[in-house]
Order: C-alpha cells, then sequence, then structure tokens
C-alpha cells in the first residue's frame, strides 16, 4: 500500500511540474526566409537563445504556462509574441518577424 501511494505521488508531482522542449522557427515575413542568429528570450526567465542558421530556437525545460517571447535581429523590429506553453500539446511555432517600413532607405 507504501508502495503504491509513493508511486501515485510519483506520478501527480511528474504531472504538475511538466517541462517542455519550446521549438520556435524565426523567418523574414515578406520572404518566409529563415532568419539565422535571431535572439530570442522568454520575458521575466532566466530563457534565452539564438536560431541557427535555418532560423530555428530551441528551448529546453520550460514549464507549462502563458509566456511572452521576445525575438530581437539586425535589421527588424523587436517583435514580442505571447504562446501557451503546455506537455498536452506540440510546442513548435513559427514566426515571421517584420523589417521597418523604409529600411535601408536614405529618407
Amino acid at each position: 500500500m507504501i508502495n503504491k501511494t509513493i508511486f501515485i505521488v510519483f506520478i501527480l508531482v511528474s504531472v504538475n511540474y511538466s517541462q517542455n522542449i519550446v521549438t520556435i522557427n524565426v523567418m523574414d515575413s515578406i520572404t518566409s526566409k529563415p532568419l539565422g542568429g535571431v535572439m530570442v528570450s522568454i520575458l521575466n526567465t532566466d530563457f534565452k537563445t539564438g536560431s541557427d542558421s535555418l532560423g530555428t530556437a530551441v528551448f529546453r525545460k520550460v514549464p507549462d504556462g502563458y509566456y511572452t517571447f521576445y525575438i530581437t535581429y539586425v535589421g527588424y523590429n523587436p517583435y514580442s509574441i505571447n504562446f501557451e506553453i503546455s506537455s498536452k500539446e506540440e510546442n513548435f511555432f513559427t514566426v515571421k518577424i517584420p523589417k521597418p517600413k523604409n529600411y535601408g532607405r536614405d529618407y
């Protein structure tokens, strides 16, 4: 009986403290090309990473919850977007970030 109780408590604790892998694919909003070297952070946490050459940024051990992801890249305006992270769903998101108007023009 004690072993059964310990097992049930262990399962409940594991479910309540689920930690997830979150994958974000960052692309240009006009060309849909992947953007490598993008900095992606989760606001109000210590989570921060960069995207690889395919525009993919991966976070590990993210607890379930609602988060604001903050994305910065040279030549683009900073961009933020909210996602719900859940162990019950696949945590894969595609984000297309816009370039500022008149980027690269001299006026």
